[in-house]
């Protein structure tokens, strides 16, 4: 069974979310879902992810992407349309 945990640790200002789950168990798809979330519902906020390679920098834009083109961009559940803080880092 493939199970996914989050964690949060909110000691600081801001949020810190670790997302923890077997290999090839949809990750990266949830952080992407739930990225877009905070953002679309902060949109005048930023949000930073970081990412341990460049071959996971791909993946999560790709996953982004993905999870971007999926909702309509005349959804107005969030009130706003496609414009989100959010940058993406890698480290190596």
């Amino acid at each position: 069974m493939n199970q996914l945990t989050t964690t949060n640790d909110s000691r600081s200002t801001g949020n810190v979310d670790l997302v923890v789950g077997p290999y090839r168990s949809g990750k990266t798809l949830k952080l992407a879902q739930s990225i877009l979330d905070c953002c679309y519902s902060k949109p005048f906020t930023n949000a930073i992810v970081i990412v341990p390679s460049k071959r996971y920098l791909n993946l999560f834009n790709k996953r982004l992407l993905q999870v971007f083109g999926k909702r309509s961009l005349t959804d107005t559940e969030y009130g706003a349309s496609g414009l989100i803080g959010l940058k993406i880092f890698s480290f190596y």
